[in-house]
């Protein structure tokens, strides 16, 4: 018998399959989801949508409306967008245009994707740890990018502490390095600051990332994009997959991106969901939360491990994420912002013992 382990590749060899957990009778505040479906007035306007779309054909009409949609919506050309399935296969895509081969700067902890697709795609992975308190700090990636061209991963407002900085360190990080600087602004609708302002000062060598999971309550639907110069979002489209997009994709985000106000209404609850949800947790003994510009929250639990918190909280029925894999977080767990019967729940668990050592 021929070992299929001959043909494996040897820096895949550390990496471990991505799972995503399907137990039911949960409460999922767990993977920074909105808490808000579609209305069924939305969900009967994508019925319509797909009535006029040709299931036989490929979608290339309908990409391109969706393309304009999300470029007038950010005040920029259809030529400076790039989409993807999910923002994974954006940065999957940016490795394969400009990291096979070289170094690649991230922050550790931070988004598990950009470590996986650098290394899947043969760069030179570059971690560098957060600041005191877990903060971001952008002189540490700066030096770390060094006088060598890389490529730059700045999660803001960061995933998992909840931290960001301002557009103007981020403008900051660009003069320091010759290097490309990707933005991931996934949460950025709940904390206002972007860097898009910055890309007509800096259109070759800065890309900010976006996607309809967060605020826009779509994390279904699988579309990320990214916004930079029109030059190099054509790299980017060299290697973009020919129709990664199918036309139920396309066709819902053609009606939730027609929809605007509805992300506008979802944040404003989300934020005052997620302030509700740090004051009730600053009164509770043995909680400490990290500030957050994100629909979630990173708090620590005490002195030791935060597993067997997290496990009371299972049993309780709420699922919030722990992070066993990296030791900075070995205390810390987080908790998406849910519906208010939702963030009860999670409140009164943790209040309940949750925390208790």
């Amino acid at each position: 018998m021929i070992d299929f382990s001959q043909f494996a590749r040897p820096e895949l060899a550390a990496m471990k399959p991505y799972e995503f957990s399907v137990e039911t009778g949960l409460i999922r505040l767990d993977s920074n989801e909105s808490p808000f479906d579609w209305p069924p007035e939305l969900k009967e306007a994508l019925g319509w949508e797909l009535q006029a779309v040709p299931f036989n054909r490929y979608p290339g009409r309908l990409r391109l409306e969706v393309q304009r949609l999300i470029a007038d919506m950010h005040g920029v050309g259809p030529e400076q967008v790039v989409m993807g399935n999910g923002l994974d296969e954006v940065i999957t895509m940016l490795m394969q245009a400009f990291g096979s081969g070289r170094r690649v700067v991230v922050q550790k902890p931070s988004f598990s994707e950009y470590k996986a697709a650098a290394l899947v795609q043969g760069a030179c992975l570059v971690e560098v740890p957060l600041g005191p308190g877990l903060r971001v700090e952008v002189e540490s990636l700066a030096a770390a990018a060094s006088d060598e061209p890389c490529i730059v991963m700045l999660c803001n407002p960061h995933n998992p502490t909840g931290g960001r900085v301002s557009s103007e360190q981020v403008e900051a990080l660009v003069k320091a390095t010759r290097s490309l600087i990707v933005v991931d602004e996934a949460y950025v609708d709940f904390s206002g600051d972007s860097a898009l302002r910055l890309l007509e000062a800096y259109p070759e060598r800065l890309v900010v990332l976006r996607t309809l999971s967060k605020a826009f309550g779509m994390a279904g639907v699988r579309l990320g994009y990214s916004i930079s110069g029109a030059e190099l979002a054509q790299e980017l489209e060299k290697v973009r997959q020919p129709f990664n997009l199918d036309c139920l994709s396309l066709a819902a985000a053609k009606v939730g991106l027609g929809c605007v106000w509805r992300r506008d209404e979802a944040v404003a609850a989300i934020l005052a969901e997620r302030a509700r949800m740090e004051e009730a947790m600053d009164a509770m003994p043995g909680v400490k939360r990290l500030p957050s510009s994100a629909n979630f929250i990173l708090f620590e639990v005490g002195e030791g491990d935060a597993a067997p918190v997290w496990e009371r909280l299972k049993r309780r029925g709420v699922m919030v994420r722990r992070f066993p894999s990296e030791p900075a977080l070995r205390r810390y767990l987080r908790v998406t912002v849910g519906t208010p019967e939702e963030n009860d729940a999670f409140l009164a668990a943790l209040r309940e013992g949750g925390a208790e050592r």
